[in-house]
């Protein structure tokens, strides 16, 4: 992951906390094409794989200068005042790939600890290239929230395929919560 992903989240980048999986498994390298490239990401190709992530949408945002979490890297930090936060929404922003071939369709959800509107992620595109591309929705402050990711059966990519990958997960504050996450 690069400077910029995590410029442009602009939160808490996290490292993923997986709970459960079904289908879906880590890789470090591309799956087509220049397959030595190191592109690391959670993958899944078949409708009804699911991949269920713990997070802690209390958290603040990191100090300045400090680095953004990988994968395996285990992070610690404090939560913010839990009182302050009361009831104000987090935004939980997928970071994922999107390409012009082999991809498919999510249904994100929320499973435990926390609340959100059902949303799908289609990562097929019409323009010949592969990009990461960031999906944002709200959820509610949670010590422990399990969000879902599940391929779906349909897809709108011409060669029918399903492919989805997961390359991180972060969370950032609604302006004026309190926690300097803008």
């Amino acid at each position: 992951m690069d400077g910029k992903v995590t410029e442009d989240l602009k939160g808490a980048v996290l490292p993923l906390d997986v709970a459960a999986s079904k289908g879906f498994e880590f890789s470090e390298y591309q799956l087509h094409g220049n397959t030595t490239k190191h592109k690391p990401g959670w993958i899944a190709t078949a409708p009804g794989s699911s991949i269920d992530l713990r997070m802690d949408t209390r958290f603040a945002a990191p100090k300045s200068g400090e680095p953004a979490a990988r994968f395996a890297v285990p992070r610690q930090r404090q939560p913010t005042n839990s009182s302050a936060q009361g009831g104000w929404p987090r935004q939980v922003v997928v970071g994922y790939l999107c390409s012009y071939q082999h991809m498919g369709r999510v249904a994100v959800t929320c499973l435990s600890g926390c609340t959100c509107l059902p949303s799908t992620i289609d990562a097929h595109d019409t323009h010949k290239s592969s990009t990461l591309k960031l999906h944002e929705f709200a959820v509610t402050a949670a010590a422990e929230c399990v969000v879902r990711l599940e391929v779906l059966a349909e897809t709108s990519s011409p060669d029918g395929e399903h492919k989805f990958k997961l390359i991180q997960i972060a969370v950032r504050g609604p302006a004026g919560a309190g926690d300097g996450v803008q």
